[in-house]
């Protein structure tokens, strides 16, 4: 490909071991597959060190402050949207965190379903290499109208805890219309200090391994 400058013009091939550099010149490329146009730095401003330089459509680029990379982190001050893509982190692993989010007020995670009609469910998935899609945190309404529950859920036992929308609260129960009361349990439950409701307690009297019900007042 031959491109010039106001000083260089190179017609053919070109080898460099190094670098080229000419500070705020207008670069023509032209044959090969390269295409025609000028491009030139926008109001002649070249930027800082570790810029990204993008197009800005009218045959000029422009170095952003905002899209910085210095060869082993790459900045972004603004939003990043994907359109329907995904963004992956290949990490390696350890204690030490894979992502972290600071800043001075209040810090959120949002996921937001937009499903225009239905239920909707947004969830956090951990997975392994051997069942890699099967623990997960959800958060549902299931028939769409605006009661949201949460879940935590396992890929064997199904919901291990189900949240209602109304701060009802149910262990080992898998639909919301089964939690009735504040807490639902299905199951046994075990405790080594007994139990305590209301004016009662429930204790395990050691001596006769027998359960003892005790008024409290």
């Amino acid at each position: 490909m031959a491109f010039q400058t106001e000083h260089i013009q190179i017609d053919g091939s070109l080898n460099v071991d190094g670098s080229i550099f000419q500070f705020n010149q207008l670069f023509t490329p032209g044959g090969g597959s390269g295409g025609g146009g000028d491009v030139a730095w926008a109001n002649g401003s070249v930027g800082s060190a570790t810029q990204l330089i993008t197009a800005n459509g009218d045959g000029s680029i422009s170095a952003n402050s905002n899209l910085t990379w210095n060869g082993t982190q790459l900045y972004v001050a603004g939003d990043i949207s994907t359109n329907n893509g995904k963004i992956y982190l290949n990490s390696p692993g350890g204690s030490a965190a894979n992502f972290i989010m600071t800043g001075d007020g209040e810090q959120g995670i949002r996921m937001f379903n937009n499903a225009a009609a239905g239920g909707t469910v947004s969830s956090i998935k951990f997975a392994d290499r051997v069942n890699n899609d099967w623990r997960w945190i959800m958060y549902t309404d299931e028939p769409g109208d605006g009661t949201e529950d949460w879940q935590l859920r396992n890929r064997t036992a199904g919901t291990i805890l189900y949240c209602t929308s109304i701060g009802n609260v149910g262990i080992g129960i898998e639909t919301a219309s089964e939690i009735s009361e504040v807490l639902t349990v299905r199951g046994k439950t075990n405790s080594e200090d007994g139990f305590e409701t209301g004016n009662f307690e429930i204790v395990h009297n050691t001596t006769s391994d027998s359960l003892d019900f005790n008024y409290i007042g």
